[in-house]
């Protein structure tokens, strides 16, 4: 059985979860157990938790199922360029601004999250990341 979860990453992959029913968004919890998934005798993929957003607030029930599949998608994203330790320069959702600034200092790297010139619609920022050291 999944968890009702929403933005979950798995194995570097996201996904997004929905309450059965009632369609809402439901928080993300660490309650993916680690371990394997195996149809018969064939071993299909491991599986776990690779981390929780910690999002209880109501933060994203303003946004579409598929709107926060791509905010798990970019932080995914951010998580591994953040682990090669190489400079990062790229726009970002706004929406994920908090999410970003939790996975920078979880990685231990000096960044900028600005709101990009020229945007009215207050929707992207720009993430500029120093190589780590």
């Amino acid at each position: 059985m999944l968890p009702s979860a929403m933005g979950a990453v798995v194995d570097g992959k996201s996904l997004d979860f929905q309450t059965p029913l009632s369609g809402h968004l439901s928080p993300v919890r660490a309650v993916v157990p680690i371990g394997f998934l195996a149809i018969g005798t064939i071993l299909m993929s491991k599986f776990g938790l690779v981390k929780s957003f910690e999002i209880d607030n109501g933060e994203l029930d303003h946004l579409r199922p598929k709107d926060c599949f791509v905010l798990g998608y970019e932080l995914a994203r951010i998580d591994s360029l953040l682990a090669t330790g190489e400079a990062i320069s790229q726009p970002v959702h706004a929406d994920n601004k908090n999410r970003i600034e939790s996975s920078c200092r979880d990685a231990e790297r000096t960044y900028r999250l600005n709101w990009m010139a020229g945007d009215c619609s207050e929707s992207w920022m720009m993430l500029e990341v120093a190589p780590k050291p």
